[in-house]
């Protein structure tokens, strides 16, 4: 039997080509997630860095606004994402309180507000990074109908 490459080609069978085929697509397409996922983190990376370094800047002169506007022209970058919604968030509830005034607002806690943001952010950031690759985004995904839960309930047992 020959070792060589082409010699165990040409001793395979139909459905052992298969398989040699269909694990060299795989390989090939593992090889392009983790670069596509490598040059994303790179880009992301210089971006949180550059954010980092002119928020440092901004923040001693309380320029908010412009903090904000950075952050949402750095659409990579997962500082800019999470600590861009936090400080937009800051903006909305010091003009809300500013124009209406505290009493006209009603109940809002303006720290309450921000950690939410912050923590809608955090999360889609998270969600985002847990994907393979960015064309899983495109491709629609199922959603559960609207009766869902009432066919999921009607179907169970009930309890006794």
């Amino acid at each position: 039997m020959d070792f060589s490459l082409l010699g165990m080609w040409k001793s395979m069978g139909l459905p052992a080509r298969l398989v040699v085929i269909v694990l060299a697509i795989m390989s090939v397409y593992s090889l392009s997630v983790m670069a596509e996922r490598l040059f994303s983190f790179s880009r992301a990376k210089d971006q949180s860095r550059k954010y980092a370094e002119k928020l440092r800047d901004l923040l001693p002169g309380h320029q908010m606004l412009e903090a904000a506007q950075y952050a949402s022209s750095l659409k990579y970058g997962h500082i800019p994402r999470v600590l861009g919604a936090g400080i937009s968030e800051y903006n909305r509830g010091r003009e809300a309180l500013r124009t209406q005034g505290p009493h006209d607002v009603g109940a809002f806690d303006l720290v309450e507000a921000i950690n939410r943001s912050v923590d809608r952010a955090t999360l889609r950031v998270t969600a985002d990074l847990r994907l393979a690759s960015p064309a899983w985004r495109r491709w629609p995904r199922p959603r559960p109908s609207s009766d869902c839960w009432a066919r999921c309930s009607a179907s169970s047992p009930p309890s006794s």
